[in-house]
């Protein structure tokens, strides 16, 4: 197997997964609705730039926002496929890695399309190779720019739980 195409592997088999692919028009009216007077302008929206909608600052808001959901839902996620201890956590790890991976992309997704990128995919709902290329380097960039803050988010969750009662 040639180890280059590997990551294109890695990406076309994530992309498989149901709900992994986001589709930019659809994804832009769902998260602008309540920054944009007009909703009007919310119909257009993949024949322009967020940014001309809302302003940077909204943007980096959303952008945020994004961040904080997806970490949470992983971090919730990895804590309970831990939940049953012993020889059954061998089993969820395959499972834990691939709802990782899953969560990183579609942000990937998400986040470049709020920056302005265009859809990813055609009418068809197919990735060109180009598309395919750019959502690897996305991914993988975001792995090392996530991964440190999901690892603390898993803490921070296992210490309120033992506490008594997760923190909100």
């Amino acid at each position: 197997m040639n180890a280059g195409n590997l990551p294109i592997k890695l990406m076309n088999g994530l992309l498989s997964i149901p709900g992994a692919k986001i589709h930019r028009q659809e994804f832009l009216q769902e998260v602008l609705l309540s920054y944009v007077s007009d909703k009007d302008k919310l119909k257009n929206v993949d024949n322009i730039r967020p940014w001309s909608l809302v302003s940077h600052r909204s943007l980096d808001l959303i952008a945020k926002e994004r961040i904080s959901y997806r970490k949470k839902i992983v971090t919730t996620t990895s804590f309970l496929a831990g939940l049953p201890g012993g020889f059954g956590m061998f089993a969820s790890v395959p499972a834990d890695v691939v709802q990782y991976q899953y969560h990183l992309l579609v942000l990937a997704q998400e986040l470049a399309y709020l920056y302005g990128m265009p859809e990813f995919y055609d009418e068809n709902g197919n990735a060109t190779e180009q598309t395919t290329q750019a959502l690897v380097v996305m991914f993988f960039g975001m792995r090392e720019a996530i991964g440190h803050g999901a690892r603390e988010g898993v803490e921070q969750f296992i210490k309120a739980v033992a506490k008594g009662a997760p923190e909100r």
